[in-house]
């Protein structure tokens, strides 16, 4: 019945925060469509990009998925203030903040990186490092790891944590404890959820791949061009709300009632 009630409450975070988010932000999610766009047409049908392409485009990528994190979140987010431009606009400091955080992630990258090179190791010598079974064992293995080590509601807790405290330096450091604390008290739902939309993601990106080979299998522009892998993360990414609702709808409960 707990469960039940919370898909319930979370769908309607995401749904009403969805709408706030494409009346305000629509134009970010076509930016980001447009970056990415550019960056496969260039390197897979025009040649490889150059060093300082590769780097502008990584910073246009980084700048631009910050900020897509960070005003979905805030626009699902609970608020006694009217979601406006001068709402969202009164938060412009708390980006910058959210974004220097992001660099208390490394130990979760690095752990991630032991755990996978062990298991590498340990299925290379059971099927060899060729079978398709492998390449895909990979794949959900670091979703997975990430998973287990929390690394997505952290994520959403970090910055909700940060948005109700005062802006600087020290409240970065307070934040992202407190939401590391808050994630592994509640590691169960969090692993599981985090693991339920890593294998529903999995599975979305393997029908679309699917789809487009039987739909453009004959139009080769649609794979040399390298369109047909921004699809999949394009709906992904249009799902995403969904995922961080349930991790909104567990702040809202334990922190702020």
């Amino acid at each position: 019945m707990y469960i039940f009630q919370s898909f319930k409450d979370s769908f309607k975070i995401a749904t009403k925060g969805y709408r706030v988010w494409l009346k305000y932000f629509w134009w970010l999610i076509t930016f980001y469509l447009f970056v990415h766009l550019c960056y496969t047409f260039y390197s897979s049908v025009l040649g490889h990009a150059s060093k300082g392409f590769n780097l502008i485009l990584f910073a246009l990528f980084a700048v631009v998925s910050t900020g897509i994190n960070f005003s979905m979140i805030l626009s699902m987010r609970s608020s006694e203030t009217k979601k406006s431009l001068g709402y969202f606009w009164s938060y412009k400091s708390y980006f910058i903040s959210f974004a220097l955080g992001s660099f208390l992630f490394f130990p979760f990258k690095i752990l991630e990186k032991i755990i996978i090179a062990f298991f590498r190791a340990s299925i290379v010598k059971q099927v060899g490092g060729t079978s398709p079974f492998y390449f895909h064992f990979l794949i959900i293995l670091k979703k997975v790891t990430l998973s287990a080590l929390l690394f997505y509601p952290v994520t959403v807790f970090f910055l909700l944590f940060l948005l109700d405290s005062k802006d600087g330096f020290k409240s970065i450091i307070s934040s992202f404890s407190r939401a590391v604390k808050m994630a592994f008290y509640h590691y169960p739902f969090c692993f599981s959820i985090s693991v339920f939309w890593v294998l529903l993601t999995y599975a979305l990106r393997f029908l679309i791949a699917e789809l487009q080979f039987y739909f453009f299998c004959r139009n080769l522009f649609i794979y040399k061009s390298g369109i047909s892998g921004v699809i999949p993360n394009y709906f992904i990414l249009l799902l995403f709300p969904f995922f961080c609702a349930f991790f909104v709808n567990l702040y809202s409960k334990r922190i702020k009632k």
